[in-house]
């Protein structure tokens, strides 16, 4: 998986498929398949949203469409730039609801990203914290511990939440995240560039300063699961009554 380079406004809105997903003809008020599909994580331009036979669809250019539950939705994010970003600019926008990572420049779209978040990822206006070429990440407790070891490119900007590469799943557009925006090794690398501070040769992690500061992340939206996304688990409640004694 490798994000879109946007090279016209006219690229956008545009729609990626989060799994295979039928290609529509839309003929008197019904939806008919075509026989055939657009290919998981493919990507088409949208010309619009309709609601046909009690289905959402995106249009497609061409006049084909998909139900809208099948991709994700990449369109401009508002135009007006966040508080102390200029005109010129690297930020990036996250999209919690869509599942995507914008890389900005200004109010322009540069790239536009499939990510993996979760219902923890916090919403608001951050700046960098931290960069890391990699950091091995774990948690011993809970109903998910987990060790990931040499998680790449990770770009911390509240706390423990950062953008990073993911090598561990395929599974972006999805809830496959503790929290942290997940990305391709290929994105997760062009974010990390993207962003300041700047990481000189040699180094393997930066802070930022005064002279060099950490880029702008906006991260918006509400994350809702969707049709057929599993709940995450919740902890187990211990039963009442006798405890059984311990066999001699």
């Amino acid at each position: 998986l490798v994000g879109i380079s946007i090279r016209s406004p006219r690229d956008l809105p545009m729609v990626i498929a989060l799994g295979p997903a039928k290609l529509l003809k839309i003929s008197g008020g019904r939806l008919i398949p075509t026989g055939a599909t657009l290919g998981r994580y493919g990507v088409r331009r949208v010309k619009g949203l309709l609601a046909v036979a009690g289905h959402q669809v995106a249009l497609l250019a061409g006049g084909k469409a998909v139900l809208r539950r099948r991709v994700a939705l990449a369109r401009r994010p508002s135009p007006s730039l966040p508080a102390g970003v200029g005109r010129a600019e690297r930020w990036v926008d996250v999209d919690l609801t869509e599942r995507l990572v914008y890389a900005m420049r200004g109010n322009k779209v540069v790239r536009v990203m499939l990510s993996s978040m979760g219902l923890k990822t916090p919403p608001g206006l951050f700046r960098v914290e931290q960069k890391l070429v990699w950091k091995d990440m774990s948690r011993r407790y809970g109903v998910d511990p987990f060790f990931l070891e040499s998680v790449p490119y990770v770009v911390f900007f509240k706390g423990d939440f950062g953008l990073h590469g993911t090598y561990w799943h395929d599974g972006f557009g999805s809830r496959l995240s503790h929290g942290c925006p997940n990305l391709s090794l290929a994105d997760a690398r062009f974010v990390f560039d993207w962003l300041g501070p700047g990481l000189p040769p040699g180094f393997v992690s930066i802070r930022p300063t005064k002279l060099d500061p950490g880029g702008v992340v906006r991260v918006r939206g509400r994350y809702v699961l969707r049709p057929g996304e599993a709940s995450p688990a919740r902890p187990r409640r211990a039963r009442r009554g006798r405890q059984a004694r311990p066999r001699r």
